[in-house]
């Protein structure tokens, strides 16, 4: 899946002699398309049409390509310091590696430089599939279908073997040396809140306000209190990194540039309150973690109750919140549905941030 070669930079540099060295067979690249360029904050998508020997095995006249942000990117810096592209080739390496119960695009080539943090990723084309519409929001339906494949997931390595093993290369949240990345993350998040609170500032009930006006010194507090019960987590999982198959099977994850060792509790409640209409998250939130707290339970994880999962669902809920206002750094370079989705993720979290009330956990 991986080689010592080179590692391009910029998509020019996937040339047909370059492709058909990783893939294993002769191709021409006949078209190049840009994709997610409103909802990829963090990362370069394109899909490359291909030609080739049709008859070759696992031969696809398509494939997915993922490039890191340009050095100009003003977040690059940051997603370099919290080791995000290290983590996303980690994953496919060594979890999907492993056989990890998590339904992925198949990874076809994965090359990483850990010097530059350079890399790319090829990986399967579920077209016609479509990405989740973050937007529009997820159904209860569709919610439902996500937290059962998530407690599938989480349970494969919960305070397991696979845990130390195949999450050796990603960081633990509570961890010391996480501690930088926290920290900068709270910088950069003070920086960002007064332009996004301006925006929305009479829709964020006052207790969130005062919660946003001291994040980087709760961080720490938020993320240590996700360290356990510690198993593998995706992160950052929202609607735009789901691909949701029409037959009701498990949902494909993609984006594992904030994969970690975690509480999965982020997890389910980053989905919740981030991709989730408030209109249909109110009042099923409970609903949704006893789901999850159930689903773990059939998987042989009987020791982790409601009452703990209640609240490390609501601590996450502040914690994720991060993610959106870190985003915002770009919403003058975004374009309007970009501009839209970050606004409406900031939104959809700081109301249920107040609704659950989750600032009454903080010390």
């Amino acid at each position: 899946m991986a080689a010592p070669m080179n590692v391009p930079r910029h998509i020019d540099e996937l040339t047909a002699e370059w492709l058909s060295t990783v893939l294993g067979r002769p191709v021409e690249v006949m078209r190049v398309d840009r994709l997610a360029e409103d909802s990829a904050f963090a990362a370069q998508l394109f899909r490359l049409h291909l030609t080739g020997d049709s008859t070759t095995e696992d031969f696809s006249s398509t494939v997915i390509v993922k490039l890191p942000v340009g050095a100009d990117n003003p977040a690059r810096q940051i997603l370099d310091g919290f080791h995000a592209y290290d983590r996303e080739v980690a994953f496919y390496r060594d979890v999907v590696g492993r056989g990890a119960t998590v339904r992925t695009p198949r990874a076809r080539f994965v090359a990483h430089d850990p010097d530059s943090h350079d890399f790319v990723l090829i990986i399967e084309d579920l077209a016609p599939l479509e990405a989740a519409d973050q937007l529009s929001g997820l159904s209860m339906a569709q919610a439902e279908t996500i937290i059962d494949a998530l407690a599938e997931f989480h349970c494969w390595a919960w305070e397991n073997d696979n845990l130390d093993v195949a999450g050796a290369g990603l960081p633990r949240i509570d961890a010391l040396d996480t501690r930088a990345h926290h920290a900068m993350f709270g910088e950069v998040f003070d920086l960002a809140w007064p332009q996004v609170a301006a925006r929305l500032y009479d829709e964020i009930a006052p207790e969130v306000h005062e919660l946003c006006n001291h994040f980087s010194t709760l961080i720490h507090y938020l993320a240590e209190a996700l360290g356990t019960p510690r198993t593998i987590i995706h992160g950052e999982l929202r609607s735009d990194n789901l691909f949701l198959p029409l037959d009701g099977s498990d949902p494909y994850l993609i984006d594992f540039q904030a994969a970690t060792r975690a509480c999965g509790l982020l997890d389910v409640a980053y989905l919740i309150t981030s991709s989730v209409r408030s209109d249909v998250r109110c009042g099923n939130d409970a609903v949704l973690v006893q789901r999850y707290v159930d689903g773990i339970a059939r998987r042989g994880i009987t020791s982790y109750g409601f009452d703990q999962a209640w609240r490390q669902y609501r601590i996450s809920a502040m914690f994720g919140l991060v993610y959106p206002v870190l985003a915002s750094t770009r919403w003058e370079a975004s374009g309007p549905r970009g501009r839209l989705l970050l606004d409406e993720m900031v939104r959809r979290s700081t109301t249920a941030i107040s609704q659950i009330g989750a600032v009454e956990l903080l010390p």
